[in-house]
């Protein structure tokens, strides 16, 4: 329990960070520099915590029908920000959009994923449903700072919680499943990279329109937590 407390303040700590770092490149109109500075740092701290505990996280192997599935919170991302694209941004700025999509990517991997596996699994190796649940609501309310960031946003800030929290928990399907941290990294990076990519580059995204957006984002965060169930009942991941 000790263990778990300390999880959890850790997470604090680096989801404060995190919204310093968005405060900080809003106040000096930076372009995400203080975002991605702060990024790096916790993915170093997050390995050093992997190495400390002897954390082995690439035990596993490439699965080729999981590499697919890792795939599927891409093509939601593609079908729910697609648009036409606007040539006029900065290198500079698209450069460093992608290194924030990485670093994203890899430090909540391994601290959700990794660290937080280990701290909540049994002596069996093993996740019982209520830490699967407490981690998939964790990394979900973990996005809850964007609230914070846009108060005038809250009610489509909830729904966004919603979504990521779906997401995680196919994440996290993926890394018990294949024993192998950096699917779960590719999928997570494809998804925050498309997201941007679009944000980035269109001047109007989501060709398809309001309702299909709302259509599209429901059956994403369906096809996540089904796609997740079924993962886990057929290998039998839970304790």
């Amino acid at each position: 329990m000790k263990d778990i407390y300390k999880y959890l303040c850790i997470t604090i700590i680096f989801l404060i960070y995190i919204m310093l770092g968005s405060v900080l490149d809003t106040y000096t109109s930076s372009t995400n520099t203080y975002s991605l500075v702060i990024k790096v740092l916790i993915t170093f701290i997050c390995i050093a915590i992997i190495k400390n505990k002897k954390i082995v996280c690439l035990n596993g192997k490439f699965f080729t029908k999981y590499l697919l599935i890792a795939l599927i919170p891409m093509g939601i991302s593609i079908l729910l920000i697609f648009g036409p694209i606007n040539k006029s941004v900065s290198a500079w700025t698209a450069l460093l959009g992608i290194l924030a999509s990485i670093f994203t990517a890899v430090w909540e991997e391994l601290h959700y994923r990794v660290i937080g596996v280990d701290v909540f699994k049994d002596k069996n190796g093993k996740l019982d449903k209520n830490a699967v649940i407490l981690l998939v609501l964790l990394f979900g309310f973990s996005h809850a700072i964007n609230i914070v960031l846009k108060p005038t946003e809250y009610l489509i800030e909830l729904f966004r919680i919603i979504f990521s929290a779906a997401a995680g928990s196919l994440f996290l399907a993926l890394y018990l499943k294949t024993e192998n941290i950096y699917v779960s990294i590719l999928s997570h990076f494809l998804l925050n990279y498309t997201t941007l990519f679009f944000k980035t580059f269109s001047y109007s995204p989501n060709y398809f329109g309001y309702i299909a957006y709302d259509i599209i984002f429901y059956i994403g965060i369906i096809t996540y937590f089904t796609v997740t169930i079924i993962i886990f009942k057929k290998n039998k991941l839970l304790e």
